[in-house]
């Protein structure tokens, strides 16, 4: 098993307190329940039903607009979190009609991939790009039709994550997709698990999502590896599962003292004080605007005792050694 080493980098040690688990299915029957909430930022996994009478393919959430957008078949829905997703419209290639099998979302960009289709062509199966308003498809990445069926999809911060059902030549498990055509092993499926449709990547952990009823969802961290799965929601079993990372949908936006951004210094809480916080503060070094307490970054005194001073300065970077971590 191959573990990448770039993990720092794109972002994967954000902290699961600032997370929410969404999990969907196909199942037709009017009046069930396709999607959940499962809370994973407090450890219970409880898992709260969404919205009902859509068939799942795939899911994927604009966390910065707090969009998810659904797809079923060919067509492409959205949803804030209130009432009924709403039908966005047609997803096609080349004006034709497209049936992906798999949304993720990353840097303002909606993804996809495609599992029938073949190689070459005008459609073939592979990666790509949908526009959410016309829901047009463009190819990406043309891979292997042969060697990879990757039924779920998922991205952060500029790195793509599929779950491949072929079980050769390269086998079946949790992969790393790079637009350049470098597909590269991460870990295989559990023992005995054969068909993994639905993927969330977010946290430092990927959620693997089976389709069948009471199966699990595999949690995988990437670090430390596979820990204890989680019960699976679905009733029934069926033939696509959905999965997102969607700290919106939960309410969980909020911050603690000492976070005030991203890991990359993008000012903006993201539920883990870190060493983006740190990068912030180089920026924000200096007197608060009209010296009043309080501004972003200033969160100590001069000697790192909690409660601002009006001043972004060493003080700062010392209370922030004593909170790096998640927030509560």
């Amino acid at each position: 098993m191959k573990k990448i080493a770039l993990l720092a980098a794109a972002g994967l040690a954000a902290s699961a307190a600032n997370a929410q688990l969404i999990v969907a299915f196909d199942d037709t029957t009017a009046g069930v329940t396709t999607a959940y909430e499962v809370r994973v930022s407090d450890g219970s996994n409880v898992a709260t039903p969404l919205f009902s009478d859509i068939d799942v393919w795939g899911m994927a959430s604009d966390n910065d607009n707090e969009i998810l957008y659904i797809s079923s078949g060919s067509q492409l829905y959205s949803w804030d979190g209130t009432g009924t997703p709403t039908l966005v419209g047609s997803i096609t290639i080349a004006g034709s009609l497209a049936s992906p099998v798999s949304l993720a979302y990353d840097e303002g960009t909606l993804y996809a991939t495609r599992n029938i289709g073949g190689d070459g062509g005008v459609s073939p199966e592979g990666l790509y790009s949908v526009n959410p308003v016309t829901g047009e498809a463009t190819l990406l990445l043309d891979y292997t039709s042969a060697d990879y069926d990757f039924g779920g999809l998922d991205a952060d911060n500029g790195q793509f994550y599929g779950t491949n059902d072929d079980a050769t030549p390269f086998g079946s498990g949790l992969y790393q997709i790079e637009l350049n055509g470098t597909i590269t092993l991460i870990t295989p499926y559990p023992a005995g698990r054969t068909d993994i449709d639905g993927l969330a990547v977010g946290g430092g952990k990927a959620y693997l999502i089976e389709d069948e009823a009471g199966d699990t969802i595999h949690v995988y961290d990437f670090v430390e590896g596979y820990e204890a799965s989680i019960a699976s929601p679905f009733t029934t079993a069926e033939l696509f599962s959905a999965g997102a990372y969607a700290p919106w949908l939960a309410g969980d936006t909020g911050s603690c003292t000492g976070d005030i951004a991203d890991d990359f210094g993008n000012i903006g809480a993201d539920g883990m004080v870190s060493f983006g916080d740190f990068l912030a503060l180089l920026g924000l070094i200096g007197p608060c605007p009209g010296g009043t307490p309080g501004c972003t970054g200033d969160i100590a005194d001069d000697f790192g005792n909690l409660g601002g001073d009006g001043m972004v300065s060493f003080g700062d970077f010392l209370a922030l050694l004593g909170l790096i971590g998640p927030c509560p």
